[in-house]
């Protein structure tokens, strides 16, 4: 137990650094558009911390990142315009994941969280297979790597 909380706290202190840099970017706007929905990802950290403080049964601390997912998520959502100025390509993975760890941190919580959850859970459901279906779809016509830029690789 004491491994795991000495790795929690570090790997907390990283997530804090990464996440400071990446706000000033995205707040000077100097993320190329392409590149935009990766920034989805950075709803993870949020969302697995608050998972693993459940799981040590620091309810407190879980709901602290519940709501910082929350802010997260909205700040997403605020922006999404920016995040998918690009159109589609398979970066909107990148949105993937972040919303379904969010979803279930948000319903191992339940309370206040169960209904953001239920949402949560619904979006990612929708969302998933869409952006598979467009990936699939990008690949059987033969434009997945060019799109990637695995063409070139």
């Amino acid at each position: 137990a004491e491994l795991s909380e000495a790795l929690f706290i570090v790997t907390f202190v990283m997530a804090l650094a990464i996440w400071g840099i990446s706000l000033e970017q995205a707040r000077r706007e100097s993320v190329p558009a392409p590149l935009r929905p990766l920034l989805a990802i950075h709803l993870s950290p949020a969302a697995l911390f608050g998972l693993v403080a459940a799981g040590f049964d620091l309810m407190s601390l879980a709901m602290g990142f519940a709501g910082l997912a929350g802010a997260i998520l909205v700040l997403l959502l605020i922006r999404a315009r920016w995040l998918t100025a690009a159109g589609f390509t398979p970066f909107w993975g990148a949105f993937t994941f972040p919303l379904a760890a969010t979803a279930s941190l948000w319903l191992t919580l339940g309370g206040i969280w169960a209904l953001p959850g239920v949402a949560a859970l619904a979006g990612a459901t929708a969302l998933v297979p869409w952006v598979a279906w467009k990936v699939l779809r990008l690949w059987s016509r033969g434009q997945l790597a060019t799109i990637t830029n695995a063409a070139v690789a």
